[in-house]
């Protein structure tokens, strides 16, 4: 519970202070079908780690709004949501991405 809140508040400040974060989670199978929605795994092993650019949050609907590097033509153009504490997303502090 305490490094939830740290996170949160570390969240709000760092958006405060940049655009985008970078954010690292662990891909499941499951992830390479998402065309849309709020990702949840569900199935499927696990592939690999990822790093995508996190330009935004919804705290209401408790996800992530991010851009992966896989083009356009994946998610919504390119764009996906993933919810909070979904394959270890919100587990570690993101890493600062000054000013892009």
């Amino acid at each position: 519970f305490i490094f939830l809140f740290i996170f949160l508040r570390f969240k709000r400040w760092q958006f405060g202070l940049a655009a985008v974060v970078c954010l690292s989670f662990d891909v499941y199978a499951d992830f390479y079908s998402y065309t849309g929605g709020i990702y949840q795994h569900l199935s499927g092993a696990y592939i690999a780690g990822h790093q995508v650019v996190c330009v935004g949050y919804s705290d209401s609907g408790g996800y992530w709004i991010c851009k992966n590097s896989w083009g356009d033509g994946w998610g919504e153009g390119g764009f996906f949501n993933i919810g909070y504490d979904q394959c270890g997303i919100d587990t570690s502090f993101p890493v600062y991405a000054p000013y892009l």
